[in-house]
């Protein structure tokens, strides 16, 4: 039984580990990423702000699972 617990602890921790991983890219990688992006293709510049909320969207439901 307690091989069960442990493993499900370990899990858990990963999946946490996991979830902030993955907030820290959509606070720090992602507006990089669109500003790059706007820049090298300013034709497509006025679509940054779509690309951030569409991504944050996305990234909402696996945040949510984490906590």
């Amino acid at each position: 039984m307690k091989q069960k617990s442990g493993s499900t602890i370990f899990l858990k921790v990963v999946v946490f580990l996991i979830g902030i991983v993955v907030l820290a890219l959509c606070i720090f990688l992602l507006p990089e990423i669109a500003s790059r992006d706007a820049e090298a293709n300013p034709e497509t510049a006025y679509l940054q702000y779509p690309f951030l909320v569409c991504a944050y969207v996305l990234s909402i439901p696996f945040k949510h699972l984490n906590f």
